[in-house]
């Protein structure tokens, strides 16, 4: 589900020079593109959330929640995670290299 997005966006952090890393653990920004079509989609996002909430404990990163259920949960989503620094919906993506560049600077 939102492989298109998740592609434009990809393509976007390349034309910037970011490359991607292996793993969460190596990332200097964490990209999770959110889809509310399904519940389980959803929960898998919540999952997510809590896994980055224990990891930015450890190692400092931006975490971006872009998508849907972004856009539906918008900044709902930082008062019950205050790990996400940015949310942007499928409508607001092209706010995307202006994060990519604040993180950058």
């Amino acid at each position: 589900m939102n492989m298109a997005e998740s592609a434009a966006l990809s393509l976007s952090a390349r034309e910037r020079n970011w490359a991607e890393a292996k793993n969460a653990e190596d990332s200097d920004l964490v990209l999770i593109n959110t889809c509310s079509v399904r519940a389980t989609a959803e929960q898998r996002v919540f999952g997510r959330l809590s896994h980055y909430r224990t990891l930015k404990k450890k190692k400092n990163f931006t975490l971006v929640l872009a998508g849907c259920m972004a856009e539906k949960l918008g900044e709902n989503f930082k008062k019950d995670y205050p790990i996400i620094d940015y949310i942007m919906g499928t409508q607001s993506r092209s706010i995307f290299p202006l994060i990519l560049q604040a993180v950058e600077e």
